[in-house]
């Protein structure tokens, strides 16, 4: 049986493991310091992210693996692939 995308969203918020920071009673809040992804897709045959309306779609998120999950629901893995990049950190005279 598949399970939906929120399921899965739902069932993929284990309590994270102490080494990364985060203890017992914020374990459901992300740290300030976890990295943000700038996730999109890319026509395997072109190299060419996908666009919607002319622009690149891309989404951010600071679970790099529930995004790809999401954009490639229903999606051929033999046509199209994600790529995920890890956006900068704001300096602080940015």
């Amino acid at each position: 049986m598949m399970t939906s995308l929120a399921q899965r969203t739902c069932e993929s918020f284990p309590v994270p493991p102490r080494d990364e920071g985060w203890d017992e009673e914020s374990a459901f809040m992300p740290p300030p310091h976890r990295p943000v992804w700038a996730v999109s897709l890319i026509d395997r045959e072109t190299g060419e992210p996908h666009r919607v309306g002319g622009r690149t779609l891309v989404v951010l998120s600071k679970d790099r693996e529930l995004a790809v999950d999401h954009l490639m629901e229903g999606r051929a893995s033999d046509i199209w692939t994600a790529k995920a990049v890890r956006v900068p950190r704001p300096t602080a005279d940015a």
